[in-house]
């Protein structure tokens, strides 16, 4: 499909300006209704952010290197113009990464990284009780745990674990006291966890919105129906973020 209507979110509010000059002269709309396309200019915070306000909608991410020390030197004008071009034209592919939901009552959380579910008093270790689909799995006790999608294993769990992997969902425990560090699982398997000593949080991504555990309540994390869609093209101009971190991401 053509791509007409845009929208560009980041946190440089120069940069973005710019951005959405460029995308104007090249022909496209802006628009903050249902665009096509969601440029996310910035790093991880501002494409999770995108897709949390906007999700479904294909995000094109794209590197801001004045805010990402790690970044390499941005491309010229010239390679902009081939990918925009590309835009235009509908010659690009949507890339569908997995999202994780979270349930706990009639509260329900969607994460594109990683859900968080951390001890809240920090002086106090975390006990709970883990089930993987419905197998029990020996006492956690430690800080809490990462459940990571394959997107998200280099972020969080990658810092636990120094591992990413592709397919599946990733455990990563917290500091805890048990020799197990992590552990993968199917796509298709359900982790569900219950508190059973001290407060706990539940995050998911950088959404603020958290929920407060207290001993007894039962979280549900399985994979959701819901997909965060990426946009791809074969040009010569995509690189990888970080060193390989992210796949989709371009320079501009």
């Amino acid at each position: 499909m053509a791509v007409h209507n845009v929208l560009v979110i980041g946190k440089d509010s120069r940069a973005v300006r710019a951005l959405e000059r460029m995308l104007v002269h090249a022909g496209f709309h802006l628009k903050k209704k249902s665009p096509d396309v969601i440029f996310c200019l910035g790093g991880d915070g501002t494409y999770l952010y995108a897709e949390r306000c906007y999700p479904g909608i294909s995000k094109l991410l794209i590197r801001n290197k004045s805010i990402c020390s790690k970044c390499p030197p941005s491309h010229h004008l010239p390679d902009s113009a081939v990918i925009l071009d590309k835009l235009k034209k509908g010659q690009y592919h949507i890339e569908k990464h997995t999202k994780l939901e979270a349930r706990v009552g009639k509260k329900r959380l969607l994460c594109s990284n990683d859900f968080m579910i951390r001890n809240k008093n920090l002086t106090q270790a975390l006990r709970f009780t883990m089930y993987i689909n419905n197998t029990r799995m020996p006492p956690c006790i430690g800080d809490g745990i990462v459940v990571a999608t394959p997107f998200g294993s280099t972020a969080y769990f990658y810092a636990i674990t120094k591992k990413h992997f592709t397919h599946g969902i990733g455990l990563a425990f917290n500091n805890g006291a048990t020799p197990l560090r992590y552990k993968l699982l199917k796509d298709t398997d359900v982790v569900t966890i219950q508190i059973d000593r001290e407060q706990a949080e539940l995050a998911g991504d950088n959404n603020p919105r958290t929920i407060i555990l207290k001993p007894g309540a039962v979280i549900t994390i399985k994979k959701a129906p819901e997909t965060a869609p990426f946009v791809t093209m074969r040009t010569n101009f995509v690189e990888k973020l970080f060193a390989g971190r992210r796949k989709s991401f371009i320079g501009l």
